[in-house]
C-alpha cells in the first residue's frame, strides 16, 4: 500500500514538472489582455482599460474601411518570443492570427519595453500600402512621443497616420520615395532652387565680366574715318544653299528602378522597420 501511495506521488511530482515549464513558455507568448482586444493587445499593461478600449475602437475603424488590419501589440520583452525582435514580431503575428481576408492582410506595430525596441511589421496588402520608406516616416510619427513616455498620443498618432497612408494606398498611391505629400525635404528644394537661380547667374556674371573687361580700351572715334579698316572696305558676296539635315537617334532603355523605393519582403511574405523609441 505504501509503495502504491509513493508511486502515485512520485507520479504526480513528475507530471507537475514537467507541465510547468510549458504552462510557464504558454503564459509568457499569450498576448490576450484583460480588455476583450482584436487589435490592440496590452501584455504589459503600459494603457490603462480606458485608453485601451479607445485605442481599440479606433483601430477596428481604421481596419474595417479599408480592409486591412492595424495592430498594436505591447510586451514586457520581445525575446520572450524570439531572439530577434522582426522574429518576434512575425510569431505574434501568426500565432494570434492577424490579419485580415484571405491574404490576411495588416501592419502591426510591437512594442518591447524591457529594452526600448519596437518593430513595424507588415503582410499582404500592408506591404503595399506600407513601403520601407513609409514604415520608416510612420516611426517618425509616434517615436517623439514615446520618448516622452506620452504613450497613448503616441500610440494615437501611430494610428492616424495609418489611416492617412491607407488612403493614399487606396487612390492607387503609396507613401514612398519620391511620393510623400505630408513631407517636405526643404534641403533638397533649396539646393534645386540654387542650381537654377545661382549658377545661371554666376555663369552670366563670369561672361559679362570677360565683356566688360575686352571693352576697357575701346574708346569714341572722332571722324567716321576712323571707323574704316585701313585699305578701305571689301565687300564680297557668299552665299549658302541648303540640301538635307541628317539625323541619326539611338534609343534609350528605360529603366525600372523607380529611385530606391518599394517594399522589401522576406521569404515569409513579411516586411519590417526597426529600432528603438
Amino acid at each position: 500500500m505504501k509503495k502504491r501511495i509513493f508511486s502515485l506521488i512520485l507520479s504526480l511530482t513528475v507530471a507537475v514538472a514537467l507541465f510547468l515549464p510549458v504552462a510557464a513558455y504558454a503564459a509568457s507568448t499569450d498576448v490576450s489582455t484583460e480588455v476583450d482586444a482584436e487589435y490592440v493587445f496590452d501584455v504589459y499593461g503600459l494603457l490603462t482599460n480606458s485608453e485601451q478600449r479607445k485605442l481599440e475602437n479606433r483601430a477596428e475603424e481604421i481596419s474595417e474601411q479599408y480592409g486591412c488590419g492595424v495592430y498594436i501589440v505591447i510586451v514586457d520583452d520581445y525575446e520572450d518570443y524570439a531572439y530577434y525582435v522582426e522574429t518576434a514580431a512575425e510569431y505574434i503575428y501568426e500565432d494570434t492570427n492577424l490579419g485580415m481576408g484571405s491574404k490576411r492582410d495588416g501592419v502591426m506595430l510591437l512594442l518591447s519595453m524591457y529594452d526600448r525596441d519596437y518593430d513595424i511589421v507588415a503582410y499582404g496588402y500592408g506591404n503595399t500600402a506600407f513601403t520601407d520608406y513609409g514604415k520608416e516616416r510612420v516611426a517618425e510619427e509616434f517615436k517623439d512621443d514615446f520618448r516622452s513616455n506620452d504613450w497613448y498620443n503616441g500610440l494615437n498618432d501611430y494610428l492616424n497616420i495609418c489611416e492617412r497612408y491607407l488612403g493614399y494606398a487606396e487612390n492607387g498611391k503609396p507613401v514612398d520615395v519620391g511620393h510623400d505629400p505630408e513631407h517636405i525635404d526643404w534641403g533638397r528644394v533649396l539646393f534645386k532652387a540654387a542650381l537654377i537661380v545661382l549658377v545661371p547667374m554666376i555663369v552670366a556674371g563670369i561672361v559679362v565680366g570677360i565683356f566688360w573687361s575686352q571693352m576697357k580700351s575701346v574708346r569714341l572715334a572722332g571722324t567716321a574715318a576712323e571707323y574704316v579698316a585701313p585699305g578701305g572696305l571689301d565687300v564680297q558676296v557668299s552665299e549658302d544653299v541648303y540640301t538635307h539635315t541628317s539625323v541619326n537617334r539611338i534609343r534609350r532603355e528605360r529603366s525600372s528602378n523607380s529611385g530606391g523605393g518599394g517594399t522589401s519582403v522576406n521569404s515569409g511574405g513579411f516586411s519590417h522597420s526597426s529600432g528603438k523609441f
